[in-house]
This record gives C-alpha cells, structure tokens and sequence, in this order.
C-alpha cells in the first residue's frame, strides 16, 4: 500500500495535511504539530475560535502572545496571539470547504 500526505489548507504559520493510510489529520503551526481524527480537529478547531476570546484564557506573555489554552495535561498549554488565531480561523475555513466539497462528491456517487 502506497501512503502519501496531502495538504488541504495553508497559511504562512502552517498546514493542515491529512495522510491517505490511516486518514489522521496534521496542524503543524509555528513550532506546534498534533495529529487528529477528522472528528476531533474539528472539535479542536471549533473549541479554540470559540474560546478566543474568553476572558479566563487571557494571559499577556512575555513573547507577545495572549491567549493561553489549556491541554489535557496538567503543565502543557498552547498559547497564541490574535492574527496567530486569525490565521487558524483562515485555515480551518479552508479544510470546512474540503469537507464540504467532499461531501457533495460522495453523495453523487
């Protein structure tokens, strides 16, 4: 069997990819790589651009971003600035027109 990993959407801070085997989804932004299910990076992106500006999340930091999100783990956290989730709200438009044209193809077939 033959993988390959196609990028669906792209900004200059990223990329969201999805390999052809196991279907997972990459966001690779800045320094920041987490791989997904197609349920749950949506969940993800829906959870982060509905949170961005909630107050409990905002934190300045010393290196300009001010949006801190917690992870699952206890000292793990993802932090952005404003245009940071700008661009992510761009790509995740970007992957919501893949799914969709996606869906229209397979419901023709």
């Amino acid at each position: 069997m033959s993988c390959n990993f196609n990028i669906i959407a792209e900004c200059h801070r990223g990329y969201i990819g999805q390999c052809t085997c196991c279907n997972e989804y990459n966001f690779a932004f800045n320094n920041l790589l987490i791989t997904f299910s197609e349920d749950h990076l949506a969940w993800f992106f829906e959870w982060l651009l509905q949170n961005r500006d909630n107050p409990d999340l905002s934190f300045p930091l010393a290196n300009g971003q001010d949006r801190i999100f917690p992870s699952p783990l206890d000292n793990l956290f993802i932090t952005f600035n404003a245009n940071e989730l700008d661009d992510i709200e761009l790509l995740y438009g970007q992957l919501q027109l893949v799914w969709q044209a996606r869906n229209i193809v397979n419901s023709k077939v």
